[in-house]
């Protein structure tokens, strides 16, 4: 399927509602080193964005094929960028604790032996906050 761009304004797309939502991670994707500041220090650090479908909340899509319209209900999505880093202090380690607390998910458990495969949360199910 083509990447199609245009410059009109689409229409205003919900925010996910707060509160607890079940959720399927469906992309993990390592960004490279990024400039960051934090506290008037900048840095370079390794960065990565997990994203999620939210399984109950769902909105109205266009697709477009051969020129043809149709609507399509697709769950909505957020994601979280992290720096990519389980340290004990780590954003991330924190994230992945709290969304996959409770659940026998191997790679929560890799973590706190000190490794995380980031590529291998694609699939997982979680609940989102």
């Amino acid at each position: 399927m083509a990447l199609v761009l245009s410059e009109k304004s689409t229409k205003e797309r919900p925010i996910v509602e707060a509160g607890a939502h079940p959720a399927i991670c469906y992309s993990a994707v390592d960004m490279g080193t990024q400039k960051s500041t934090y506290q008037g220090e900048t840095k370079e650090l390794k960065k990565i964005r997990i994203a999620f479908e939210i399984c109950d909340q769902n909105d109205d899509f266009e697709q477009v094929e051969n020129g043809k319209v149709t609507i399509i209900k697709k769950p909505l999505v957020c994601s979280a960028e992290f720096t990519a880093s389980i340290g004990p202090k780590a954003s991330l380690r924190k994230f992945i604790g709290r969304e996959w607390q409770g659940h026998h998910h191997q790679k929560a458990v890799g973590l706190f032996r000190g490794v995380y495969r980031v590529d291998r949360t694609e699939g997982v199910a979680s609940e989102v906050r």
